[in-house]
């Protein structure tokens, strides 16, 4: 697996490895920790972020591999060790200040997107969205990457995940407009205005559910964006659904990403305040996607 060779310049025998026996070493130190095939995705991921289209790896290469399997055997996100995210076609920075963008949340813009893109056919040309909790900036930033026409205010209450939002819109090219905002404060509401669209995907994990995550989610990724911080778990869901009697345009929508468990719950929060609703499966066939229009509405 390891090729030895004399460097003469250097005076010292260096090694190398394939990429092939590199993925195949990779994958045996991590079987006690991923099965093969998350093993070799991760691997994918590593082999297109770190050694680009090398086929084989030098020993800085190999330092950096074998640095690499040690933290992911303390079950630290790869996107954290390398520092980055894909999401949706797009590249996000990610430090343990923000969540690591998902795919379920990669469905919900899509959602939104053919739903701005519906709205742009009839002849609605200003569209003005709210992202609430923005955490990396994901949301907005693929919002405005691929509809440009698009006024986007994203808020979120953590200092570090706005800073970490910034620096991706700056590296997206987005104009974004970000804000600190405390949402469950209803002092704050009347500062943001109305919006055409409100999306979230708010802390919605319950403190039963976070005792069963995976050590790599509850020890690495920040409970404050996992964990309303609140006895009601589904409080956000609540705040939205009053926010947005009085912030959301006539005819305005919100999109939220649920908690799969607790989409009947969510449902009947917006039902019970007029709103009509709709739930959207996942490509996995789960309750994952509310959507909801408020009958009374501005």
């Amino acid at each position: 697996m390891y090729v030895a060779y004399w460097h003469p310049e250097i005076s010292l025998v260096l090694y190398t490895m394939k990429i092939t026996d590199a993925r195949k070493y990779f994958i045996n130190e991590l079987q006690s920790f991923y099965d093969e095939r998350e093993a070799g995705n991760i691997f994918g991921i590593i082999a297109d972020d770190v050694f680009g289209l090398a086929v084989e790896l030098n020993e800085v290469d190999i330092v950096k591999l074998n640095e690499i399997i040690g933290r992911l055997k303390q079950h630290e996100p790869i996107q954290y060790i390398l520092g980055d995210a894909d999401f949706y076609g797009l590249k996000f920075k990610v430090t343990p200040a923000v969540l690591i963008p998902r795919p379920e949340t990669e469905e919900l813009v899509h959602v939104v997107i053919q739903h701005i893109k519906k709205l742009y056919k009839e002849g609605i040309k200003e569209v003005k969205v709210l992202d609430i909790g923005t955490g990396s900036g994901c949301i907005p930033i693929t919002l405005k990457n691929n509809l440009p026409q698009i006024e986007i205010i994203a808020i979120d209450i953590s200092d570090a995940a706005l800073n970490i939002a910034q620096e991706n819109a700056f590296y997206n090219n987005a104009a974004v407009i970000f804000k600190q905002v405390n949402f469950l404060d209803e002092t704050n509401w009347s500062s943001l205005g109305t919006f055409d669209i409100i999306i979230s995907n708010p802390p919605y994990i319950t403190i039963e559910e976070f005792n069963e995550l995976e050590v790599k989610v509850a020890e690495f990724e920040p409970k404050l964006a996992l964990i309303a911080q609140h006895p009601n778990a589904l409080i956000f869901y609540e705040k939205i659904a009053s926010f947005s009697l009085n912030n959301l345009k006539n005819k305005g929508i919100i999109f939220c990403e649920l908690n799969a468990l607790q989409a009947k719950n969510i449902q009947q929060i917006f039902e019970q305040k007029n709103y009509s609703t709709n739930v959207i499966k996942d490509l996995q066939g789960m309750n994952r996607i509310l959507k909801a229009e408020s009958l009374t509405n501005i």
